[in-house]
């Protein structure tokens, strides 16, 4: 009986901690405090006074917003309990975390997320903003057990910065066509999962390595060519993982000229579709040929099939 009596009041406690409000405590550091929700507490600090916007981190590379705390960390009531419009998560906030950072849930308020904010933590799965904007260089890297990011990826991004989901195994469908996507950095999402890729219907710039291919994938492309990719973009790892690419439509002169000189600018030389067009390989053991498919946007497109 008094086990059982001592595993109901943990429990209770838990579950009060697990639904606490999030509270401020003071800090002895200038233009900053902590917070409290009973099992994480966090640093914050102004970000802009005027504005009244603040920021989880502070200016001091070693104050970083981590204190204490383990498993979901849930922030989506923050504003509602203190008021707090938190907009951006500062360089290295939770780098510090480690194996006790399991999951985290954001709150709309917050725009952007600063380089290495969650490197190397043993996320699983990540709630984004609806409204970020930006996601720094290497945000997400080394989050080995991270499978799951919720939008993925918010329709507001702008800039996908380098080696943000690097090494993390994210899987699943990466829907870009309605975002506001300009720019994806150099091997921001090498070695992830992910089965299909749908690029925004702007015109994009797509750095070297961006999608490192552990698997093969369909990567769908509408009317407007990319602005540039880089090279090894779209490599894979052996001719075992196949990477379909769509092209939206039947193209011709100007518009297929873009398609292919961006596309060679990825590793695409030294092949020949069989017919009047030159268009190269992904890597050593590629082949290509053009086919009739129906894409998602129109029927008809045409299809680089690498295998």
């Amino acid at each position: 009986m008094k086990h059982c009596f001592t595993f109901l009041v943990l429990f209770l406690a838990s579950a009060l901690l697990a639904s606490a409000a999030w509270v401020r405590e003071e800090e002895k550091i200038s233009n900053g405090f902590a917070i409290t929700d009973g099992n994480f507490r966090l640093r914050v600090s102004v970000l802009d006074a005027s504005a009244g916007t603040y920021r989880l981190g502070y200016n001091n590379s070693s104050a970083k917003a981590y204190l204490a705390g383990y498993g979901e960390l849930d922030l989506s009531t923050v504003q509602e309990d203190l008021g707090l419009n938190i907009t951006t998560i500062r360089q290295s906030a939770f780098s510090s975390a480690g194996t006790n950072l399991t999951s985290i849930i954001m709150p709309d308020c917050i725009t952007t997320i600063e380089s290495s904010a969650f490197q190397g933590c043993s996320l699983t799965n990540v709630v984004l903003s609806k409204n970020l904007k930006s996601i720094g260089s290497s945000a997400f890297r080394y989050c080995r057990g991270l499978r799951s990011v919720t939008p993925f990826l918010p329709r507001a991004v702008t800039t996908i910065g380098a080696y943000a989901f690097q090494h993390s195994p994210i899987s699943g469908e990466l829907e870009l066509f309605n975002t506001e996507l300009a720019n994806i950095g150099q091997q921001a999402f090498q070695n992830a999962q992910i089965s299909k890729i749908t690029f925004p219907r702007q015109a994009i710039s797509i750095d070297g390595g961006s999608f490192g291919l552990t698997t093969g994938a369909e990567l769908y492309f509408p009317d407007q060519a990319p602005l540039s990719i880089g090279s090894k973009t779209f490599r894979t790892p052996s001719t075992s993982s196949r990477a379909f690419i769509y092209v939206s439509r039947r193209l011709d002169g100007e518009d297929w000229e873009a398609y292919t000189t961006a596309l060679t600018d990825s590793d695409l030389s030294n092949a020949t579709y069989p017919g009047p067009m030159t268009l190269g390989i992904l890597n050593n053991h590629a082949r290509h040929w053009l086919i009739n498919y129906k894409s998602p946007y129109e029927a008809g497109p045409m299809v680089i099939c690498v295998n």
